[in-house]
């Protein structure tokens, strides 16, 4: 007589029935071109690269567009190349094939870092003993991942974020494994896009991670060389500069305003509107650093480790929903206070996957946010809420709003566990005070 299958075994199969299903849905948008859009911003990438490797520098705003209008014809005007110069290591090569080519393996390469991400969770998960082949939240945090809509517009369009996503993950990951390799690795990936990096990286300074910060900032000027060797270091570096500040202050890119943003700009802008908050990169440089020193601080205050070493320990399970809940704050508060874009809510797909970990009842509360950011451009399309400046990113007011919710309930639990934790540590110790010696 065949035995019935548990609640638990059901629950199992059922997230691997949309786990596959998810990964199909992304695998078919890596193999099927979605026209027109498909690589628009990998095109600033692929040309950079392409011009580097001609001896020419991507900086000058008039080379760049003498290069860009024969290949694709008039762009977004955001088409300038703004990146730093440390991505030369990785575009040269994209440069060296036919732009249709490339773009197809800069897809794919967009697949595996996903894939990594993934990956990288999980073993942080098995790390703190908490992750099994047939666990089904698992699977289903997966599946929000490839399911979240800004996962599909990145890889659309060509973006960078899942890369810096992963980044974030190896990172972390590398820092618990006490593998310094792997975490320099992280931070050289994250530091290729800026915005996402430098609170991340003042807080490690903050927290006394000094060798690994200096050997990512080593690598990322390393990776640099072949820009400098190209078409010079000042060149290089005084038109990244010049190029960022235009990015964020020009008033006729309307995609990088405040409207199309998202975030605390974007609530800012939207209490005030038809006014508009003027962004300025130093504003964002200060907020960025004040939020690393924080985050350093906490850690410092509160010993917060990304690795567990002792699982014997009686603090091991409170220590675990410690890291699983800051790491889960950290992503959220980067997100929030940086001017990003909706599609940079991959940065918070890793936190629908460590969220199933949490107790049921702050998954409870978490479930309804998550699902917003993960589908915001249906339902602002379908509900018409959006930022009335908003030009392209229709969906930019209703990720801020979510974002926001979930950045304090976020702060608040994190704060409850620490607490509980740091209150049930006193009590033993007093306890071991009050009790006779042996």
């Amino acid at each position: 007589m065949s035995k019935k299958n548990t609640p638990y075994q059901v629950a199992f199969y059922c997230s691997i029935v949309l786990f596959v299903f998810s990964f199909l849905y992304v695998s078919v948008k890596i193999v099927l071109a979605n026209i027109p859009a498909q690589g628009l911003d990998f095109r600033l990438i692929w040309l950079a690269g392409k011009l580097w490797l001609e001896g020419k520098n991507p900086y000058d705003n008039s080379v760049f567009q003498a290069a860009y209008l024969p290949v694709f014809g008039v762009g977004p005007n955001t088409h300038f190349w703004v990146y730093p110069p440390s991505w030369s290591l990785i575009s040269t090569v994209f440069g060296m094939f036919p732009f249709s080519v490339a773009e197809s393996l800069w897809r794919l390469f967009n697949y595996l870092a996903l894939l990594g991400i993934v990956a990288v969770s999980g073993l942080m998960l098995h790390h703190w003993n908490l992750f099994q082949w047939n666990d089904a939240r698992f699977y289903m945090g997966a599946t929000y991942l490839y399911l979240l809509q800004a996962t599909s517009v990145v890889i659309s369009i060509g973006q960078t974020t899942i890369l810096s996503t992963f980044g974030f993950m190896l990172t972390i990951y590398g820092i618990g494994q006490s593998s310094l390799p792997l975490a320099v690795l992280g931070m050289y990936i994250v530091a290729l896009k800026p915005q996402l990096a430098f609170a991340f990286f003042v807080s490690l300074m903050a927290v006394g991670y000094y060798r690994l910060v200096f050997l990512a900032v080593l690598l990322t000027m390393f990776s640099s060389e072949i820009a400098f060797l190209s078409t010079g270091i000042t060149a290089n570096i005084q038109g990244f500069l010049d190029n960022l500040n235009r990015y964020s202050t020009d008033l006729h890119l309307s995609a990088n305003l405040p409207p199309d943003l998202t975030g605390l700009v974007n609530l800012l802008d939207y209490l005030i509107y038809p006014k508009t908050i003027s962004l300025s990169p130093r504003i964002s440089v200060v907020i960025s650093i004040l939020l690393g020193l924080v985050i350093g601080f906490l850690m410092r205050r509160y010993q917060i480790s990304f690795s567990i070493k002792d699982a014997a320990s009686n603090y091991f399970n409170q220590r675990r929903e410690i890291i699983i809940s800051w790491i889960m704050t950290v992503l959220s508060s980067i997100y929030f206070l940086t001017p990003l874009h909706s599609y940079d809510a991959v940065l918070l797909g890793p936190i629908g996957i460590f969220s199933l970990y949490l107790r049921r009842a702050k998954l409870l509360f978490l479930i309804p946010i998550l699902l917003l950011i993960m589908r915001a451009g249906n339902i602002a399309q379908i509900t018409g809420i959006h930022h009335p400046g908003s030009k392209i990113f229709r969906d930019s007011l209703i990720v801020s709003l979510s974002s926001f919710i979930l950045l304090n309930f976020m702060v608040f639990i994190t704060a409850k566990t620490l607490m509980k934790f740091h209150h049930s540590q006193n009590s033993e110790f007093d306890k071991g005070l009050d009790s006779p010696e042996k």
